[in-house]
């Protein structure tokens, strides 16, 4: 016969056990409740950590610990206005401790509370100069505002802090690579790397500027060691996904496109960009299905006009010409000055024999783009059709001195 044997316990249900029978024994008991919450916590059960910080603060409100830790919490799980009260709470109780207006300050900027994240993480630097974070933060936030130069001297501020912090020296290539620096982006970002070789963050944005730079075989392996590193990453899913996209594998794309929704559905750019995978593949009933999913979630305001010109692609694929001049001329109004918007629906109208607008968006065309000798060419079609044989001529004429001094 078999001898049974003891089933063996972990030590995590071992603590759990006792702090449950500490519990039992005395309900009011703040200090087991606390240390049951940083279990669970230790073990991501969020929500039951902040179930038994909650019964530490019903008995204590006033304990600082547990308030930090259930807003840690509250924000781990995007609660953010959650987090922040705690954190004014914990700020009442210790105005002078630094982390926490960090902390606080990371909240408001998650909430989109910018110029709050911005007094937060400035009175953070204030009280304790060595918070090289709250520096980086505060880069990082001017950065998106456009402030190169500002960004830049906050990024400096925290290598003086910490000359071997990687999120500086990544934050001064993510500065390099909005001016389309890309060489000192690189530097900065393998900078970064070797302060922190495990830093996933420099690997995807070094990868970024790889194949801004046309060198899609460096941008895929520092993609593939971001995800290696963390393989959570919607963002680094989706640029590899855009990497795949611009050699024109597609097929390879959709995959990482998948992914990255996958572990963020709300992502309206990664929408956008697994429709024009599927518009490439001729699949245009499931690039339609992306695009309107991508509007739904809503893209940058840079975008907008480009996604509205590729329902304008789908649509007259589909052979709905209205839909798709309504979404050229949306496009357009968006950003009037894309002269391929204009070209795409003067296109339309030509396919639909309407010369005379589609001569009129040509014109609209050439005036943004008067070095284009294609538009002429265009241009040159519909007013022969039209009768109009000098205009005819003379864009012809113009075309083909533009073909000829390329």
């Amino acid at each position: 016969m078999l001898s049974s044997q003891p089933a063996s316990i972990s030590p995590f249900d071992c603590a759990l056990a006792s702090y449950n029978h500490a519990i039992e024994s005395d309900p009011q008991d703040e200090a087991a409740w606390h240390a049951r919450g940083e279990h669970y916590e230790s073990r991501s059960e969020l929500d039951r950590a902040i179930s038994d910080y909650s019964r530490v603060l019903a008995i204590n409100p006033d304990r600082l610990d547990a308030r930090l830790d259930r807003a840690f919490c509250f924000a781990s799980l995007n609660q953010h206005q959650a987090a922040i009260a705690d954190y004014d709470w914990a700020l009442k109780l210790d105005p002078r401790r630094a982390h926490s207006w960090f902390l606080r300050g990371a909240a408001h900027e998650s909430a989109g509370s910018i110029v709050q994240a911005i007094a937060d993480f400035r009175k953070a630097a204030e009280i304790d100069p060595t918070h090289d974070l709250a520096q980086v933060r505060l880069g990082s936030i001017y950065l998106e505002q456009g402030d190169h130069e500002l960004a830049l001297a906050k990024f400096d501020d925290a290598l003086r802090i910490s000359p071997l912090l990687a999120a500086a020296w990544s934050g001064r290539g993510d500065v390099f690579r909005e001016q389309k620096r890309y060489e000192e982006a690189l530097k900065e970002y393998t900078r970064a790397i070797n302060c922190e070789p495990d830093y996933a963050v420099a690997y995807d944005n070094r990868g970024i500027v790889h194949d801004e730079l046309k060198q899609h075989d460096k941008a895929l392996a520092d993609y593939n060691r971001g995800i290696e590193l963390d393989p959570v990453s919607f963002a680094t899913y989706n640029n590899r996904g855009y990497c795949y996209r611009l050699q024109e594998d597609f097929a390879r794309a959709i995959p990482d496109y998948d992914k990255s929704l996958e572990l963020n559905p709300d992502c309206g750019v990664t929408y956008y960009n697994r429709g024009l995978a599927w518009y490439h593949l001729s699949d245009y009933d499931r690039a339609l299905a992306d695009y309107t999913c991508a509007l739904e979630k809503g893209l940058p305001a840079n975008k907008q006009a480009a996604l509205h010109c590729s329902l304008g692609h789908v649509w007259f694929m589909k052979d709905e010409h209205a839909k798709a001049i309504s979404c050229y001329s949306k496009a357009i109004a968006l950003d009037a000055a894309n002269s391929d918007y204009y070209k795409n629906r003067a296109e339309v109208h030509e396919y639909d024999d309407n010369d005379k607008l589609a001569a009129a968006d040509y014109t609209r065309a050439i005036a943004l783009d008067p070095a284009n000798a294609d538009l002429y060419m265009s241009r040159c079609a519909v007013q022969f059709r039209r009768r109009r044989f000098l205009a005819s001529l003379a864009d012809f004429w113009r075309g083909v001195k533009l073909i000829l001094a390329e």
